[in-house]
C-alpha cells in the first residue's frame, strides 16, 4: 500500500472530507499560477511587435473601447494588468497555503490525541510488556511526521501536480514540440533521480525513527535513575550515548534534505541551457527574434514557474518516502482507535443503572486462577482459589516474586485469567462489566506517581479542575462515598 493510501485508511469520514474540500484549494491555486503566466504572454507581444494591436481582435477591441489614443499607453495598460494578476495569483496562493496547513496541523492534532487515548484505554497487561518510552516516542514525536511528512507534502504534492499540469498544457498550446522536449528533459530528469534515491530515503526515514526513540529512551532513562548517575559519575557514559544517537538521527535528517534540494541546481542549468538555446536558434531565423518575443517570453517564464513546480513536487515525494516509517509505526494503531469504542462507555452505563454501585455485598472469589505475563514464561500463579467476604480486611504476604502483585492485580482486573475465573458477588468479571467493577476499586500503588499539580490534584488524580474537587470527601468513611462523579478519580485517589 502506498503512503498516501495507507494515510488516507487512518482518515475518519469528517477528515476525509475536509481533505477533499482542501483540493478544491489546490486547484483554485494552480489555476491562479497559470493565470499569472499566460498574462506575461500580451504584455511583452506587443511591447515587441506594437502592430499585434492591429492584428489581434482582442487587443483591438480592448484597444478601441478603451478609447486609448496612444499605444505606449495601452502597453503600459497590459503591464499594469500583468502585475496585479500575479499579485492575485500569489495572494491567492498563499491564502490557500495557510488554509491547508491549518488543516493538516488540526488533523495532526486529532490524530495525536486519537493515539494517545487507544494507548490509554489498552489493557494494563500491553502497558506491563510494552516500553513505556516506545509509547512515548509514538504519540509525540511519529504524528507529527505523518502529520508535516506526509499529510502537508501530500497538498504540496497535489497542487504543484496540477499547477505543472496546467503549465505544461498552456505551452503545448503555444509549442507543441518545446512542450514536450521541456517535459522530457525537466520531469524525466526528477524522475530518473528519485528513481535511483528512493530505497536509500526509505532507509532514512527509519533510521530517524530508530534513532528519535533511542534518544526518548536515554533521556528517560537517565532522569529516572540520575540518583544513581550522580553517585557512581557515570554523567560522561550517558551524555556520549546521546551525542551519537544525535549525531545519527541529525546525519539521517540531513542526507534526506539533500536528496530533496539537490536536483533544483541540475534543473536549473539544464533549463538555462534549454533557454538560451532556443532564443539562439530563433534569433537565427528569418526576421530575428523580434516576433517571437511574446511567445519566448512566456515560454521563459513558464519554465520558471514549472521549474520550482517541479521541485517542489520531488521534494514532496522524497519526504512523503522518508516519512513513510513513521507512518508504519503509529498506522495500525490509528486504524485500531478508529474502530474502538471509548473504554468507559460500558461502565457509565452500568453506574447510571446503580447496578455496581454497592457492589461487593456478599464476596470476591477466584476459582483455579492461572495468570503468566508470556507464553514461554513460566507461571506467575497456578491454579489459585480465593475467597475475600464484602467488608473483610484482609493481608497477602509471600516471598519476592511469589505473585503477590499479580494477584493484587488480577482481583482489580487489571489482567485477565489465563485459567479459571474471578467473580464479584457471583457474576463473573469480564470485558463488559470489568470497567465498572474497576469504579468499584480504591487503589494505593506500590510505587507512587506524583504529577506536577496540586496535593488535592494529585489526590483526585488531576481528572477534575480545582473548582469541581471536593475536598471534604475524605472525611465521610473514605473515597467510595466521595460526592466526586467521576468514577475515575475514585479509581486512583484511596486513603487508604
Amino acid at each position: 500500500m502506498s503512503p498516501l493510501a495507507e494515510f488516507w485508511s487512518i482518515l475518519t469520514a469528517p477528515q476525509k472530507r475536509r481533505v477533499l474540500a482542501a483540493q478544491a484549494i489546490s486547484f483554485a491555486m494552480a489555476f491562479s499560477t497559470v493565470i499569472g503566466i499566460a498574462a506575461i504572454a500580451p504584455f511583452f507581444a506587443v511591447l515587441g511587435d506594437p502592430q499585434l494591436i492591429d492584428r489581434i481582435e482582442l487587443l483591438r477591441w480592448l484597444y478601441v473601447h478603451a478609447r486609448f489614443t496612444s499605444q505606449r499607453d495601452f502597453v503600459m495598460l497590459l503591464g499594469f494588468a500583468f502585475v496585479g494578476v500575479v499579485l492575485a495569483a500569489n495572494l491567492i496562493n498563499v491564502l490557500g497555503s495557510l488554509a491547508m496547513n491549518r488543516l493538516a496541523l488540526r488533523i495532526g492534532t486529532e490524530l495525536q490525541t486519537s493515539l494517545f487515548a487507544e494507548y490509554l484505554s489498552r489493557p494494563y497487561r500491553f502497558h506491563a510488556g510494552t516500553n513505556s518510552t516506545t509509547l512515548f516516542n509514538n504519540v509525540v514525536h511519529e504524528p507529527p511526521r505523518v502529520t508535516y511528512g506526509i499529510l502537508q507534502h501530500a497538498f504540496i504534492l497535489v497542487t504543484n501536480l496540477v499547477t505543472a499540469a496546467f503549465i505544461i498544457v498552456s505551452i503545448l498550446l503555444v509549442k507543441p514540440v518545446i512542450a514536450v522536449v521541456m517535459v522530457a528533459a525537466l520531469a524525466g530528469g526528477y524522475a530518473l533521480i528519485y528513481l535511483s534515491v528512493r530505497d536509500r530515503l526509505l532507509r532514512c526515514g527509519q533510521a530517524q525513527s530508530r534513532f528519535a526513540t533511542e534518544q526518548a529512551q536515554l533521556v528517560h532513562e537517565s532522569l529516572g535513575a540520575i540518583k544513581e548517575i550522580i553517585l557512581l559519575q557515570v554523567q560522561d557514559f550517558f551524555r556520549d550515548r546521546f551525542e551519537r544517537a544525535s549525531g545519527s538521527l541529525a546525519r539521517a535528517a540531513a542526507h534526506s534534505q539533500f536528496v530533496a534540494q539537490t536536483p533544483r541546481h541540475i534543473m536549473e542549468c539544464v533549463a538555462a541551457a534549454g533557454l538560451v538555446g532556443l532564443a539562439l536558434v530563433l534569433g537565427g531565423a528569418e526576421g530575428g527574434v523580434g516576433p517571437w518575443l511574446g511567445q519566448l517570453t512566456f515560454l521563459a517564464f513558464a519554465a520558471y514557474r514549472l521549474l520550482p513546480t517541479l521541485q517542489q513536487v520531488f521534494a514532496a515525494i522524497v519526504r512523503i518516502r522518508a516519512d513513510r516509517a513513521a507512518l508504519a509505526l503509529i498506522g495500525p494503531d490509528l486504524r485500531r482507535a478508529r474502530r474502538a469504542t471509548p473504554a468507559t462507555a460500558a461502565a457509565d452505563r452500568l453506574r447510571a443503572s446503580g447496578e455496581w454501585q454497592a457492589r461487593p455485598t456478599h464476596e470476591i472469589r477466584l476459582t483455579n486462577v492461572s495468570f503468566r505475563y508470556a507464553p514461554d514464561r513460566p507461571w506467575a500463579l497456578s491454579d489459585v482459589t480465593l475467597r475475600i467476604p464484602a467488608r473483610a480486611a484482609i493481608g497477602i504476604v509471600g516471598a519476592n516474586g511469589s505473585g503477590k502483585t499479580t494477584l493484587v492485580d488480577l482481583i482489580a482486573g487489571l489482567l485477565v485469567p489465563a485459567a479459571g475465573a474471578l467473580t464479584v458477588d457471583g457474576g463473573a468479571i469480564n470485558d463488559s462489566n470489568r470497567a465498572a467493577w474497576q469504579s468499584r476499586i480504591a487503589y494505593v500503588p506500590q510505587a507512587i506517581s506524583l504529577l506536577d499539580a496540586s496535593i488535592a490534584q494529585n489526590i483526585a488524580l488531576e481528572c477534575l479542575p480545582p473548582p469541581s474537587i471536593d475536598r471534604g470527601c475524605s472525611k465521610q468513611r473514605g473515597w467510595r462515598n466521595s460526592r466526586i462523579s467521576s468514577a475515575r478519580c475514585r479509581k486512583g485517589t484511596s486513603t487508604g
